[in-house]
């Protein structure tokens, strides 16, 4: 499965492939974050990402990456709750 990510300012669509973490950018640096959450499925993390960019004023991009972290939180419909 492949999704697009749109950054910011300049709307360049690209693709990635399925991931499982979600990740931002703050600043020019080209540097990306993440956090300790790890999700089942590639929309779910791409979902959260886009969540923190909607709360969050700096973030310039979003997108979801691969890991090899085992799965600790599921995100649906906005909702976010652990996984044991």
């Amino acid at each position: 499965m492949e999704i697009f990510v749109i950054d910011r300012p300049d709307l360049q669509r690209r693709r990635i492939k399925w991931a499982g973490k979600p990740e931002v950018q703050t600043d020019d640096s080209g540097r990306w974050y993440r956090n300790g959450l790890a999700f089942a499925t590639e929309q779910e993390a791409l979902d959260n990402a886009q969540d923190l960019k909607r709360r969050w004023y700096l973030v310039r991009a979003v997108r979801a990456t691969q890991s090899d972290e085992p799965v600790n939180y599921s995100y649906v419909n906005h909702q976010l709750r652990a996984v044991s």
